[in-house]
């Protein structure tokens, strides 16, 4: 019974062949990035993938990242094929799953032109282009995870489907775990994240408690072996700060490292979340963002970490331009959408 839902009824500007289209644009996308970037060596987190895919025990966290490294190790192909199919069909799933949330958060008549300019700024951000090109990465089924999520919710889907998905992707990611923090500031702060749809408390600690289930237990039975040399802050809390800060170059470049992950979308989607929101919602975006920010205190990749916030970040830039273009005419939107591209 938990997993019944009522069938929505269709609006009248429904278009039933966006998905395909938001396939199309995401494919030649990454075709075109894939032609134009630098080759990627494999090194460092990818040799490690390429071990789990044959079946070896690696230190943790990695080893607790099983799901994408058996995919790959299951496929009839070379295992760094393998990683880079997986990669680009999650990019995939995770561009019409990110349009399908976009599209719900809107009112129908607006749904196409928030789609669209949802896809562009995904076309061109940090998660699609990085994950595109880099051979054997994980994160990208982490991130179709937490966009079909997102996705399910906003259009109505029962939350029994989306606590199921977090056994996923508890073992894509642990950082796509996100989704959980993100919906509990959605519900405090009366956001509307999820456009008309306005989650119980019930659903939300069902989705909470599976997730923490999923992590706990990801932890306690798969066979990870313990890291070495590394800092953290269940070990040495008063090294790991420094640690992370003097790794990436200091304060400064950490800052210029959150800003990089986004571009000008991440000032359009802070601005978007304060001025066109009204009363606690406008907690909603800088707590998001906040989260973002504590995350790349836990680890060296900062990108890869604020990468995790983008349908958030994107949802809420796209709304920036879509006010510009109603309130001040094409000629700003396109301005920011300019700069962006830039």
């Amino acid at each position: 019974a938990i997993l019944r839902t009522r069938p929505r009824p269709i609006p009248a500007s429904w278009d039933p062949h966006w998905p395909g289209r938001a396939v199309f644009v995401t494919a030649i996308a990454l075709v075109a990035w894939s032609l134009v970037a630098e080759p990627w060596a494999l090194t460092g987190d990818a040799l490690v993938y390429l071990q789990m895919a044959a079946g070896e025990t690696v230190q943790a966290p990695f080893g607790f990242r099983v799901l994408a490294p058996w995919i790959a190790g299951i496929l009839p192909m070379a295992p760094v094929l393998a990683f880079e199919l997986l990669s680009w069909a999650s990019l995939l799933v995770a561009a019409v799953a990110l349009v399908a949330f976009a599209r719900a958060s809107a009112e129908p008549a607006e749904a196409d032109r928030r789609g669209w300019i949802v896809l562009a700024f995904f076309v061109t951000s940090y998660a699609l282009v990085y994950y595109a090109t880099a051979s054997v990465r994980v994160d990208p089924l982490a991130l179709a995870l937490l966009a079909g999520c997102l996705a399910l919710l906003a259009t109505g889907r029962s939350a029994g489907w989306v606590a199921l998905l977090m056994v996923p992707t508890a073992l894509a990611h642990e950082t796509a775990l996100v989704l959980v923090p993100i919906l509990w500031l959605d519900r405090l702060c009366g956001a509307g994240l999820l456009g008309r749809r306005r989650l119980s408390w019930g659903a939300l600690l069902g989705i909470t408690t599976v997730g923490a289930a999923a992590y706990l237990a990801s932890r306690a039975l798969l066979p990870a072996a313990a890291p070495e040399g590394q800092v953290s802050y269940l070990t040495t809390p008063s090294a790991i700060l420094a640690h992370v800060i003097a790794h990436v170059g200091g304060v400064v470049k950490h800052g210029q490292r959150i800003y990089a992950a986004y571009g000008p979308a991440l000032v359009y989607a802070a601005l978007a979340g304060v001025a066109l929101m009204r009363g606690r919602a406008r907690l909603f975006v800088p707590g998001v963002l906040a989260l973002g920010v504590g995350l790349t205190l836990l680890a060296t990749d900062t990108l890869r970490v604020m990468a995790v916030l983008f349908p958030v970040v994107l949802l809420f830039a796209a709304q920036l331009v879509e006010v510009a273009w109603t309130r001040r005419g094409p000629a700003l939107a396109v301005a920011l959408v300019g700069a962006q591209a830039v």
